[in-house]
Formats: C-alpha cells, sequence, structure tokens
C-alpha cells in the first residue's frame, strides 16, 4: 500500500463488470499501474468493485475500494483527503439496491467539451440471466422532468449545444417517479 497521505497523488481506476475479460482486464491495469506508480494511491472503484469489493481489497496493488454510491460522495473523497483513518475505511461499498438517487450533481463537469451529458436514468430492474448490471448499478431510479429540464436549461447557458440524455435502461425512465404515466393496466 501507498505511504502518502491526500490524494494528489492518487490514480482512480473505474472498473466494469459487464464480462469477466472486463473484470480480468481492470485487474491488470490495476497491477500495471501500481508498477508504473509505486507511490500513489490507488483507489478502484465502478462496477466491478461494487459488485466483488473483497477481490479488489485483497490486490496488494490497491490502496481503497469504493462503490458506485460512494464514489458520487464528497465527503468520502474529503476523507480519503483528509487521511482521517475513521472515516477513512480501506473498503467503502454500501448495498447498491438501497441507493434510490441519480447523480445529478455533476452538470458543471464537461470543461471546454461542445456536447454535454446529463444523467436521467441510472440502474436496471431487469434481471437477466447473464446481465451484472443491476448489481453494479443497483434498482432503476429515475431524474424528475424538472429537474432534467433545469440541468438542460444550465448548461445551455454556459453555451452547450448539443445535450445527450444518458442512462443504463433509458426505456424504464420515468416508471419510478410519483406522476408517472406508467399506470398498471
Amino acid at each position: 500500500m501507498a505511504g502518502t497521505v491526500g490524494l494528489n497523488n492518487a490514480v482512480v481506476i473505474n472498473t466494469c463488470a459487464v464480462t469477466h475479460q472486463a473484470v480480468s482486464k481492470s485487474k491488470q491495469e490495476i497491477r500495471r499501474l501500481r508498477r508504473e506508480n509505486p507511490n500513489s494511491t490507488l483507489i478502484v472503484t465502478g462496477c466491478a468493485a461494487q459488485i466483488d469489493p473483497m477481490s479488489f481489497s485483497k490486490m496488494v496493488e490497491v490502496d481503497f475500494v469504493l462503490g458506485n454510491s460512494e464514489k458520487m460522495r464528497p465527503e468520502v473523497w474529503s476523507n480519503l483527503a483528509l487521511g482521517e483513518p475513521v472515516e477513512n475505511e480501506r473498503v467503502q461499498v454500501d448495498d447498491i439496491m438501497s441507493i434510490s438517487e441519480t447523480a445529478s450533481h455533476l452538470i458543471d463537469g464537461f470543461g471546454t467539451r461542445s456536447r454535454a451529458y446529463v444523467q436521467i436514468q441510472n440502474g436496471c430492474d431487469h434481471r437477466c440471466t447473464f446481465c451484472t448490471i443491476p448489481f453494479g448499478r443497483g434498482n432503476s431510479r429515475s431524474v424528475p422532468a424538472g429537474v432534467v429540464v433545469e440541468q438542460i436549461k444550465r448548461l445551455v447557458q454556459k453555451g452547450y449545444n448539443e445535450i445527450v440524455l444518458t442512462g443504463v435502461d433509458l426505456t424504464s425512465w420515468g416508471a419510478d417517479l410519483p406522476t408517472s404515466r406508467h399506470t398498471q393496466s
């Protein structure tokens, strides 16, 4: 494990779990990054880390493992930067199925790109036999239409001419919202 405190010398690896090969490649990349950055703090997050945090925490190259929900919380990163031992558990992965919100606060992170992305949905309620997405992203969660419109207005005011709506299962957008038009017949 790296001996540095703070995040000035951190490397964040966002893993994928869509296939076994993706998980294997993530682990290979972690080993390579440790060899190339021996004094850095390696933080592993993403769907593979969410689904199987213990396999990543057992890797000697990894300093911290963060779940998909935890990586979106500023206080987690603040605690890592401050090196607070009580708050700074090596593995921080909560039950993804208990998450009920999306990451709408990412609106201002687009730099100088001409295209902006607005997450309107995350997660999936389908339980396909071959798919790990629900276990990495959680159940389907929609951003309310009013919030989406406000985000788009802010981005247009900042000069973005193209807005891409994103989500894991866009066809399920709105089904979980209180004023959903999706009614059972």
